[in-house]
């Protein structure tokens, strides 16, 4: 079964309140078979098998981005929906390419954060 790559668009809003997002959706989306690329470096990539946007991407670098991929994931802080203009190019150049998109919300990203933080603490016991 062959890998999908998967773009996840992260707003800086949520990226201040969750410490390591990046790494969370990283694993997350290996778990699940996909090639995350994020879209910040606030990480060392040489730890993880993730591939990097660069934090400082042009929109056109973000769109070319997203026609390689095979999905677009959105990243919601609760009240803040696509009100991102950046967001909503994003959204519309997925559509036109007619690329799976995956809304997540922000409950089910601190879930996550929650579940992945829960099995690492038991991991160091």
């Amino acid at each position: 079964m062959p890998e999908i790559k998967s773009y996840v668009y992260i707003p800086e809003a949520l990226l201040s309140n969750l410490v390591g997002l990046e790494r969370v959706m990283g694993l997350y989306l290996q778990a699940n078979n996909r090639i995350p690329i994020l879209p910040k470096t606030l990480i060392d990539n040489s730890e993880y098998d993730m591939l990097f946007a660069d934090g400082q991407d042009t929109i056109e670098r973000e769109k070319s981005l997203i026609d390689s991929c095979d999905e677009f994931w959105v990243c919601f802080a609760v009240g803040t929906d696509p009100q991102d203009e950046e967001c909503k190019e994003l959204m519309k150049r997925a559509c036109e390419k007619k690329k799976r998109i995956v809304i997540m919300s922000r409950q089910e990203i601190e879930s996550l954060v929650e579940a992945v933080n829960k099995e690492n603490s038991e991991l160091l016991n």
